[in-house]
């Protein structure tokens, strides 16, 4: 009998133990305001130019944002079961659109190209590429970019996407060629930090900027925009 009551006094302590962490965690809020990272393009080697022999000139036109989403410069959020908001994640610099701009004009020029400018405006049209911008001339959309941390012991993860159209126009055919790229990333970790969140968004980041401008399909844009304009 004494067994049984000691066993029964147990499972009550036990009982109010949880329930006690539990109302102590539903309480607990985040204790930052936000995640800060320094996102940036991760340089990680391209050949040469598309053809090896000539230095091509291409004139990069700030990227757009076309995320609907309500603040332009955050990039993801971090949720925990006991938080009643999520906690957003931001660059430490600048915005997300700009950083996309400086990434591509840092892989085009590691990757043989030359570079020109200033950045013009342009609504990824054909009738508003404009010939003083000079012979090519490469705008894009961010289309998605988010990095979403979650904090569920035992385990916490960090999961990012990253996708990019690219508009490459040829201003002397009046051409213009569209590719997209999207990468994926995801990370199992023992709690989410800012240092794995920017590992994370840099690493996707910079295989998005760089496959997609890497692909045949840059090479094959340049190259059929070489040729005169078809005949109408």
């Amino acid at each position: 009998m004494e067994g049984i009551r000691r066993s029964a006094t147990g499972r009550l302590t036990a009982l109010i133990l949880l329930c006690a962490a539990v109302s102590f965690l539903a309480g607990c809020g985040p204790s930052v305001k936000s995640y800060v990272v320094d996102m940036r393009y991760l340089y990680g080697g391209v050949p040469d130019g598309p053809d090896g022999r000539e230095t091509i000139t291409i004139n990069v036109a700030r990227f757009r944002d076309g995320r609907t989403v309500p603040d332009k410069r955050v990039i993801g959020t971090v949720r925990a079961p006991w938080w009643s908001d999520g906690v957003p994640v931001v660059p430490k610099a600048g915005m997300p659109a700009d950083i996309v701009t400086d990434g591509v004009k840092a892989q085009l020029s590691k990757g043989g190209f030359a570079l020109s400018g200033p950045a013009p405006v342009w609504t990824l049209e054909e009738a508003t590429m404009d010939k003083a911008w000079g012979r090519y001339v490469l705008g894009g959309v961010v289309e998605e970019l988010y990095l979403a941390g979650k904090h569920d012991p035992p385990f916490s993860y960090n999961d990012a996407s990253v996708r990019i159209t690219f508009v490459l126009g040829n201003t002397q055919t009046g051409t213009i060629k569209r590719f997209t790229q999207e990468k994926e990333g995801y990370q199992t970790l023992v709690s989410v930090n800012e240092s794995d969140l920017e590992r994370q968004i840099n690493s996707v980041l910079s295989q998005a900027i760089a496959e997609g401008l890497y692909e045949d399909s840059v090479r094959a844009a340049l190259r059929e925009g070489s040729q005169p304009a078809p005949a109408r």
